[in-house]
């Protein structure tokens, strides 16, 4: 997984029992495994220490910064729909949805539409 503390704490409040990143040593996997396996909490020191002591991974955390709905007009971009497409599967109007993106993107610090497309599209793996 990535390295980044937000995606292990999102993994984590998510319900995963462990956290091993792409950088860690391969071998390190079965360790986790069996950890796991056992019941236990499996994060490398490494990661604990900076979930531990980076508040800012609560903060930047997508999730927590986000309504249920808006959660849902998120995922649905990051799915590919357009704002009519997802107005029509929520079952409010297009304004609503488009107001709502505004919303989503002034959360984000982003500037467009096509943006926050983008930025759905690179979190679609983690919702």
């Amino acid at each position: 997984m990535n390295d980044d503390p937000v995606f292990a704490s999102r993994a984590l409040n998510l319900g995963a029992r462990g956290y091993v990143t792409k950088n860690d040593n391969p071998y390190i996997l079965l360790e986790a495994i069996k950890t796991v396996m056992e019941g236990k909490l499996f994060i490398m020191p490494k990661m604990a220490e900076a979930l531990s002591s980076n508040s800012a991974a609560k903060k930047d955390d997508i999730w927590t910064q986000l309504t249920d709905r808006e959660r849902q007009i998120f995922k649905l971009l990051g799915a590919g729909q357009d704002l009519r497409e997802i107005a029509d599967t929520v079952g409010v109007s297009h304004k609503t949805i488009a107001n709502a993106c505004s919303i989503i993107k002034n959360k984000f610090g982003l500037r467009s539409i096509a943006e926050l497309t983008q930025k759905a599209f690179e979190y679609k793996g983690m919702i």
